[in-house]
């Protein structure tokens, strides 16, 4: 198995991902059998986890080293064209449920794959192409602010996960030090972390609305594929788990 260092890296282009993407959903739409569907299906989805591995590769060198210029950058490019191939591949979405060989598909597959592609396609739209490209960018400002975290305790420079495994240390004295100089370093980094959750907030809610949504509560149970259960039924639960705790 190789290291992630000896992954080679290379910088795909927008329009040769589209052009292969619209290519493998074109055929997938020509299927001439359940069978073919089927292979056809499995190539766009290939196709798709094969470059989303390349920009996963891009985010682990960055996060490896914030101060490498050239994966800072890869990344920027990809939170910009990422949003567009998400729109470009709603028509795989739209493609799947209207495939004339959904039965059988549902039949080896299960209805699952289909409600979920349901809501997939209730999650992005064309007209928000740009709103995604700007939550990129606030998401990986924060977690860049988040990663270069230094903070100094028991003789080390610790960052917040390995300051993170003192809070489960033994000595109560030990958690408690260490919990105030976690807290301290978000005490010292308030007013950036309020300004990212600030603009996050309000992008949330205006994508959440171009998308027909009242607020981002609904979109953000959608986006994480929440196809059994909404906010209301968590409402409820969570009442009936005080009701029970006020009993006992």
């Amino acid at each position: 198995m190789k290291k992630i260092s000896e992954i080679p890296y290379v910088r795909l282009e927008y329009k040769e991902l589209e052009k292969n993407l619209n290519f493998l959903i074109s055929e997938f739409k020509s299927s001439k059998s359940a069978d073919e569907a089927i292979e056809n299906f499995n190539k766009v989805y290939a196709y798709l986890e094969d470059f989303q591995t390349n920009f996963r590769l891009a985010r682990i060198r960055h996060t490896l080293n914030l101060e490498d210029e050239y994966y800072s950058k890869e990344v920027e490019y990809i939170d910009e064209i990422e949003a567009k191939l998400q729109v470009v591949f709603q028509e795989m979405g739209v493609a799947t449920l209207n495939t004339p060989f959904r039965n059988e598909l549902e039949e080896k597959w299960g209805k699952l794959l289909f409600i979920n592609e349901e809501i997939e396609l209730k999650i992005v739209s064309p007209e928000i192409i740009e709103y995604l490209q700007k939550e990129s960018k606030l998401k990986n400002e924060y977690n860049k602010l988040t990663a270069s975290a230094k903070i100094e305790f028991d003789g080390k420079v610790l960052n917040l996960s390995q300051i993170g495994a003192y809070l489960e240390n033994l000595d109560r004295d030990i958690r408690k030090n260490a919990l105030n100089s976690m807290a301290n370093w978000y005490i010292e980094n308030k007013e950036k972390l309020d300004n990212i959750f600030s603009e996050l907030t309000e992008l949330r809610t205006s994508i959440a609305k171009k998308l027909g949504f009242e607020n981002f509560v609904e979109l953000g149970y959608y986006r994480n594929i929440r196809n059994c259960y909404d906010s209301k039924m968590v409402a409820e639960f969570r009442k009936g788990i005080l009701e029970y705790h006020s009993i006992i």
